[in-house]
């Protein structure tokens, strides 16, 4: 399999991942082929898609048709994780057909076209930090606090049992926070560039966050796809962490921003749930850039500051 021209089916191509695998996965000169819920892109045209993916049926004449070499499933039930809670609560049902069906859906595939490859997207939220920062490493038990990250467990279960079991080549990227000018409008970073804009253009005089004291593993989303991509060469399947590997706190993020941003006003940031207790996770990504040769390198700062002057450039 010449790994260097594939071609792949990207599931949730419509989101921030799949936005960006897309997009690298072309310029990589893969031929790509992008399903959203409500539509397949193939190439430049849009066809509806009348197919119900968490049906093993459905999902099996789908990618019998376009018999791919390799599958992305970045396909989420999502929300900021001050929502995650209730996000749960209301969409269980729907977690769980996307995250766990659908996946097994891939694998029972691949079992019978075992020269296929799929990468699917997991979440830190399969851990759980309590009264300590924890470091997460591929050995970690795993101990959900939600829906979200309970269901992505229950996929990486089926990850595992299928290349046991039937020696499909799959693989689980678990992702920490990670963020781009793709991100949704409410998300962290997003929201902290949208108010670093506006403090810029005088419109406001403070940053507002829930708590500016507290830390966060994130880094740049397009250096956490190239990695993903990068799974598509390596023999045998396994799985890989992409963190950033570090704590930051989000005041110092925000101060460092308008470091890379060479702007000398700085605003005050205020925090209006200051009483929150935030202990943090790390990810632990040394066997990712072991067997990968992956490693972040641009800082939470520089990250937020590049997604401030995308916005500026766009209207935002």
């Amino acid at each position: 399999m010449n790994n260097s021209h594939m071609k792949i089916v990207i599931i949730g191509a419509g989101g921030q991942d799949g936005r960006i695998l897309t997009e690298l996965a072309k310029d990589s000169g893969h031929e790509v082929i992008g399903v959203t819920r409500n539509s397949l892109k193939l190439s430049a045209s849009t066809v509806p898609l009348n197919r119900n993916l968490q049906n093993s049926k459905d999902m099996s004449e789908l990618l019998n048709e376009m018999a791919p070499e390799a599958v992305f499933n970045v396909a989420a039930i999502h929300a900021p994780s001050s929502q995650m809670a209730s996000l749960g609560m209301e969409r269980h049902q729907e977690m769980l057909e996307t995250h766990v069906f659908l996946t097994k859906n891939i694998l029972n595939w691949q079992k019978y076209n075992l020269k296929s490859k799929s990468i699917i997207a997991l979440s830190s939220q399969m851990y759980t930090s309590d009264k300590e920062v924890k470091s997460i490493d591929l050995n970690s038990p795993v101990n959900p606090s939600s829906v979200y990250g309970d269901t992505k467990a229950l996929a990486w279960n089926e990850i595992r049992k299928y290349r046991k079991s039937f020696g499909v080549s799959a693989s689980a990227a678990i992702l920490f926070n990670h963020s781009s000018k793709y991100s949704r409008p409410d998300f962290l970073f997003i929201e902290l560039a949208n108010q670093i804009l506006e403090f810029m253009r005088g419109q406001r005089e403070s940053i507002i966050i829930r708590n500016a004291n507290s830390r966060i593993d994130i880094c740049d989303a397009f250096e956490i796809c190239r990695g993903m991509l990068s799974i598509l060469d390596v023999e045998p399947a396994s799985d890989y962490i992409f963190s950033s590997g570090m704590l930051a706190v989000i005041s110092d993020v925000i101060n460092d921003c308008f470091i890379h941003l060479n702007f000398d006003k700085v605003p005050a940031i205020h925090s209006s749930s200051p009483s929150e207790t935030n202990f943090g996770m790390i990810g632990d990504f040394s066997l990712t850039k072991k067997i990968l040769g992956w490693e972040p390198k641009k800082s939470p700062g520089a990250l937020l500051a590049d997604i401030v002057v995308s916005l500026s450039k766009n209207g935002g």
